[in-house]
């Protein structure tokens, strides 16, 4: 379910939970989530939510632990 609008998110819900599915097939949400639109997302019913901008614009850091030259 990604970058469907609220309308089309809860459609796909629907038809999911109805038969022949009966809740069978699990929903992931996806694009163009931010953390103000969590609640409202979640409370669709999907199963998962992704939301890329927790590791999108993240700087990387070393953390090797290169105390030493390695051993000869």
């Amino acid at each position: 379910v990604d970058d469907f609008t609220p309308e089309q998110r809860r459609e796909a819900v629907r038809i999911a939970r109805a038969a022949p599915f009966d809740g069978r097939i699990p929903l992931e949400v996806s694009g163009g989530v931010d953390l103000a639109g969590l609640r409202a997302i979640a409370a669709d019913g999907v199963d998962f939510i992704s939301i890329g901008g927790l590791t999108k614009h993240l700087r990387a850091i070393d953390l090797s632990m290169k105390l030493g030259p390695p051993p000869g």
